[in-house]
């Protein structure tokens, strides 16, 4: 099963850094190149979109920067936002997310499965300021506000 599942978002990258575009991206064609049934795929992600941010959230993550604690949250906040901006202009993940995230601004159940995988977070996380809107730098600078915030 987790050798499927490592095929199956391996190919949707392919196919994305080939394409870039997720609304371009057909469940076929992912099954074809990861040579697994449909239904495979559908047993995991319920439909393209699930399938793209989960292949981009795993690949994404780890590009990010981390804020070194500089004493200075202007430029640790600098450092992060750069490192987004970068990946951002970089095919896959620069058209893809854009798809991604007019989608999950739009489709509700897409939002819930982003917030819920971004939310999780590992137990020794700390936040400091107030209401934890600022995650702690040596402890997870990935984490933001504004990707555990309910939906609209």
């Amino acid at each position: 099963m987790q050798r499927s599942r490592q095929a199956i978002l391996d190919a949707t990258r392919q196919l994305l850094a080939r394409d870039g575009d997720v609304g371009a991206l057909t469940v076929e064609a992912v099954a074809a190149r990861a040579r697994v049934a449909k239904t495979t795929i559908y047993r995991r992600w319920r439909d393209k979109w699930q399938l793209a941010l989960d292949a981009m959230m795993i690949d994404m993550l780890p590009q990010l920067d981390d804020p070194v604690d500089v004493g200075d949250t202007r430029k640790e906040l600098l450092t992060f936002v750069n490192s987004v901006v970068k990946m951002l202009a970089t095919p896959p993940y620069g058209p893809a997310l854009q798809g991604l995230v007019s989608r999950i601004a739009t489709d509700a159940d897409l939002g819930r499965v982003y917030r819920a995988a971004t939310a999780a977070a590992p137990a020794a996380m700390t936040s400091y300021g107030p209401a934890g809107l600022c995650p702690a730098p040596s402890a997870a600078p990935r984490r933001t506000r504004w990707s555990t915030h309910p939906a609209p």
